[in-house]
């Protein structure tokens, strides 16, 4: 009796681990080649701003009625420096969602890593705070801007205010990649 009963504790603790892994896989589990190295997340990015979210563009109130197609929610972004690119409009936006929190990374440069939110599976980081400073760093996908282009990557940091050391560490790269200085909006 023992013995089944130790056999089956061990099945039961197989099955466990099992489910355990195959949740962890459907997670984002591969990062992109950015995230592994800051340096080409900026050289791929098109446009590179600090920008502080503000609101909803559009209308928005935290559900669609039933039966229609929910569309995620457009937050938008005023444009405070342009650190890369040209043309860039005075208001971004980008799908997403306002939440009333900080959701910083680590201080430790360069970043390799998504912001906290996005370690969740969905490999971006879709939460900003509203009123925050976040660093977008923007690729074309057709006539649009996007932060969601390189998986797991530092694209849409929070930022601790203009002193914060993601925003140093990027400014000093591009200055030594040969881009010109920023420009305040």
């Amino acid at each position: 009796m023992y013995q089944s009963l130790r056999l089956l504790l061990l099945i039961a603790l197989a099955a466990c681990l099992l489910l355990a892994s195959a949740t962890n896989g459907l997670a984002c589990s591969s990062a992109s080649k950015e995230a592994s190295d800051p340096r080409l997340l900026l050289a791929g990015a098109d446009v590179i701003v600090r920008a502080v979210a503000v609101t909803y563009h559009g209308h928005y109130e935290g559900k669609e009625p039933a039966g229609e197609e929910v569309i995620p929610p457009l937050v938008e972004f005023k444009v405070l420096e342009v650190l890369k690119g040209e043309d860039v409009p005075e208001l971004l936006h980008a799908p997403g969602q306002l939440i009333g929190v900080d959701d910083f990374n680590p201080p430790t440069m360069p970043l390799h890593s998504i912001r906290p939110t996005g370690r969740g599976g969905s490999c971006y980081a879709y939460y900003y705070k509203k009123g925050g400073e976040f660093l977008l760093v923007l690729r074309k996908k057709g006539s649009e801007l996007t932060p969601y282009w390189a998986s797991m990557a530092a694209t849409n940091q929070q930022l601790r205010g203009a002193d914060d050391p993601w925003l140093h560490w990027v400014r000093q790269q591009l200055l030594s990649a040969g881009a010109s200085e920023g420009r305040q909006m």
